[in-house]
């Protein structure tokens, strides 16, 4: 065998622990399935290990061979699955099979104007040495209209070069103007403006929202303290756009909620720490109540790489002694399940404490299906702190913020999406009542 390949079964040992792209391929060759993995040896020995009648188990009936390719980095192993995937289109993978292309968010200083960052999307992120790159996602329109939001609060440049004329965006309130000028001096307060511009839209992408209105309402209390009440208007806007960004009438929720980011590296993690492969649906689920009145729950579903809001559920808790977190939980979860006809999916996010993954815990359990449970843990300050779930009688807790950033994004994103449309089904049903 070349260097590279392994008949079936591999041997594990002989996997490498990079991270790469891996093929399933035929006899004849033919490619059956295309993967990536941050850690190969961790991703491929849930192939060795796998149960029949799930898809590895197949696989490894059919394949003959695997093989393998070793990248640089996550990213790469990224962008080589989409683009092999849609160069073999292998029978066992059900996304990235048409003509798209991942999109970046990249923000490239000028070698003219190295303080002010240019904003541009691309396809191709390794063109731009230089520069910080946000992504992958997977709507081109829906980024674009995400960015032309967020613009009319925090302005920045899209200009190729520095010009004399101030440009049409900069007439419009969409550029500062000094950004792009040939011949002006910036000085030390506009280069923190448009710092504090581009810091901001960088919280917009990664989904840290919360972050950024903290931030905001800080430097809001600062400014009104030292009466710089223009300033302290300026931020007030900001943060009202940043709510109108993020809130269920805004045409970035829900263009957002047709398509959204991929998180590769969320689910890599997930997956090669939990050794579930493919992850392919998640559904995350949050109740909301206040005074035990109004009880509801909430179901979001990421599959295939995006939020799918054509399969979002919502319930109206029923049981009368339903008071607390917990037995709300266990309802809308039976509920959920008794619908049979309903896809399962491969992981469930709780959000929640250990009360409501102990439940989630049980019920999973008693359906004897092969669904990890994952708790998203909120503090004091209802932002998401840890995330736990079991696996193999092994409980395991890992704080967010000591995993990689973006590893974290995933679950940020499920839990702030599911909170909101939790809240949205409770105003809907308390305004009813009222």
């Amino acid at each position: 065998m070349r260097k590279g390949l392994y008949p079936i079964p591999f041997d594990q040992k002989k996997i490498p622990e990079s991270s790469g792209v891996y093929f399933f391929c035929a006899a004849d060759g033919t490619v059956l399935y295309v993967g990536k993995a941050s850690n190969l040896r961790e991703r491929l020995r849930a192939y060795a290990l796998a149960a029949p009648g799930t898809k590895q188990y197949r696989l490894m009936r059919e394949a003959a061979f695997l093989k393998i390719r070793k990248t640089a980095s996550d990213i790469d192993a990224l962008l080589e699955e989409s683009d092999c995937i849609k160069r073999y289109q292998p029978k066992y993978n059900a996304a990235l099979k048409d003509d798209k292309n991942y999109f970046f968010v990249c923000f490239v200083p000028l070698r003219r104007a190295p303080d002010f960052p240019r904003v541009w999307i691309t396809h191709r992120p390794a063109a731009y040495q230089h520069a910080q790159c946000i992504g992958p996602f997977v709507d081109g329109a829906v980024l674009k209209r995400t960015l032309a939001m967020a613009r009319s609060y925090f302005p920045f440049c899209t200009c190729k070069a520095p010009h004399e004329r101030m440009c049409l965006n900069a007439h419009l309130g969409l550029c500062f103007g000094f950004c792009c000028a040939a011949r002006a001096k910036s000085t030390n307060a506009e280069r923190r403006a448009y710092r504090h511009s581009i810091d901001s839209l960088m919280r917009i992408l990664e989904g840290r929202n919360r972050s950024l209105a903290l931030l905001l309402k800080r430097r809001i209390a600062t400014c009104a303290k030292q009466e710089a009440y223009v300033d302290a208007a300026r931020l007030k806007r900001q943060l009202e756009g940043l709510e109108r960004i993020f809130s269920h009438h805004s045409a970035f929720a829900s263009a957002s909620e047709e398509s959204g980011a991929p998180f590769a590296a969320s689910v890599a993690w997930l997956e090669q720490r939990a050794h579930i492969v493919p992850l392919r649906r998640i559904e995350t689920i949050d109740t909301s109540m206040i005074q035990g009145k109004c009880r509801v729950a909430a179901i979001t579903v990421y599959e295939n790489g995006q939020f799918n809001p054509s399969r979002y559920r919502k319930f109206r808790i029923r049981s009368g002694d339903a008071r607390d977190d917990a037995r709300m939980m266990r309802e809308a979860l039976a509920r959920r399940f008794a619908h049979t006809e309903w896809q399962y999916p491969d992981a469930l996010f709780v959000d929640g404490g250990l009360a409501q993954f102990a439940v989630a815990q049980r019920i999973v359990h008693d359906l004897n299906a092969p669904i990890l449970v994952c708790a998203l843990t909120k503090g004091a300050t209802h932002a998401l702190v840890s995330i736990t779930f079991q696996r193999e009688k092994i409980r395991k807790t890992y704080r967010l913020a000591a995993l990689p950033h973006d590893a974290q994004r995933l679950f940020l994103a499920c839990s702030e999406r599911t909170h909101a449309f939790a809240i949205r089904y409770y105003r809907s049903i308390s305004g009813r009542i009222a």
